[in-house]
């Protein structure tokens, strides 16, 4: 009896004994984080905090295989970075589930030696992303699954010596307009597709991926402000935007397996083109196929084509409507066979075959 009124006492009477306080909720941490080596202090971390402001951090000294460690974020505000990580094979275990849209600034995937598969950040969520780089993952073969683009997303992937095939986000809507795309010096890699609802890109450039043999997608890419393909020698064809109007710089080089450029039936309007040091290329026939009369064209480079006759260049220029003054056609060292006769019966001359002249 006595017990049980001094049990009552106290704790009727304000003040004499305090209730047992309530965990905080988890609240984002500020600035930049990089996963700690101490499991004690991840664990601290992840009691007080759901979401990070800035840059997320994986470095060379994080051993696990994959991102779940983390599980306890589901935004980050920054970039995503996972750069010189020794064990870490896939990105499984991280899902930014709150990130409500908004883009993360990066994703870069660098400098990862066990890197196998890209895919475990959409595997739950939707998440999108304002630029890609992925170079220097020794193991990884097949890129799919990454994050969505948004406009002005830049694109890198780069020196990756195991890489086969490369499947490019497509964008999160229709007529996305991107920075720049580059896809260069990934020597096995043998397919490119994707980028279905970009409309409009500041450059796309593809170089030095010695095995390359299939480039599809950009279906809709209307406007590019430089196009480069270089250095693919096993590439014979492409089928990649094949509704480019409006363009900058257009260029292919040392492409030496290409007998033909594709057709552009939609081309209106080109700053420069450079058609230089392509062993087996015979015909640009279907670059001048236009659907609305014949492009505007600033320059014109074909060098070193040693396949291509002079008439095919002829056709060529004969197609364009370009500018008066000195400097505005470069030809040279292309195929040396002769033209048949003129119309008038009289011949072509060998050295009409290389000139550096305008166009009336």
């Amino acid at each position: 009896m006595w017990t049980a009124s001094l049990f009552s006492f106290l704790f009727a009477t304000p003040g004499l004994v305090a209730p047992a306080q309530a965990a905080r909720p988890p609240v984002p941490y500020e600035g930049d984080f990089t996963v700690p080596l101490d499991p004690k202090v991840l664990e601290k971390f992840c009691r007080r905090h759901n979401a990070i402001t800035g840059d997320l951090t994986f470095d060379r000294t994080y051993v696990a295989t994959d991102l779940s460690v983390m599980s306890c974020v589901d935004r980050v505000d920054g970039r995503l970075v996972v750069k010189n990580t020794p064990n870490v094979e896939t990105l499984d275990g991280l899902t930014l589930d709150a990130m409500a849209g908004v883009p993360l600034k990066s994703l870069r995937l660098v400098g990862n030696q066990s890197l196998v598969d890209v895919s475990g950040l959409t595997a739950q969520t939707e998440l999108r992303t304002a630029r890609i780089v992925i170079e220097r993952n020794g193991r990884l073969q097949s890129i799919r699954g990454l994050p969505t683009i948004v406009g002005n997303t830049d694109i890198q992937v780069s020196e990756n010596v195991d890489l086969l095939e490369l499947e490019v986000p497509s964008g999160h809507r229709r007529a996305t307009r991107l920075g720049s795309v580059s896809i260069e010096s990934n020597p096995r890699l043998t397919s490119v597709r994707g980028l279905d609802r970009v409309e409009a890109a500041a450059s796309v450039s593809l170089r030095d991926n010695p095995r390359l043999r299939d480039w599809s997608g950009l279906p809709l890419l209307t406007e590019v402000g430089a196009w480069a393909v270089s250095g693919q020698p096993m590439l014979v064809e492409w089928s990649a935007a094949p509704r480019l109007s409006i363009i900058g710089t257009y260029t292919v080089q040392d492409c030496d397996g290409l007998e033909r450029v594709p057709g552009l039936p939609d081309l209106t309007r080109l700053g420069s083109l450079h058609i230089v040091d392509n062993d087996s290329l015979v015909t640009l026939a279907g670059f001048t196929a236009s659907r609305n009369g014949h492009p505007t064209v600033d320059r014109v480079v074909v060098t070193g084509n040693p396949k291509l006759s002079q008439e095919a260049v002829e056709q060529l220029l004969d197609r364009m409507h370009l500018p008066a003054g000195a400097g505005a056609v470069r030809t040279e060292d292309n195929g040396g066979a002769v033209p048949g006769p003129r119309a008038d019966g009289t011949e072509a001359q060998p050295d009409a075959l290389n000139r550096e002249t305008s166009s009336e």
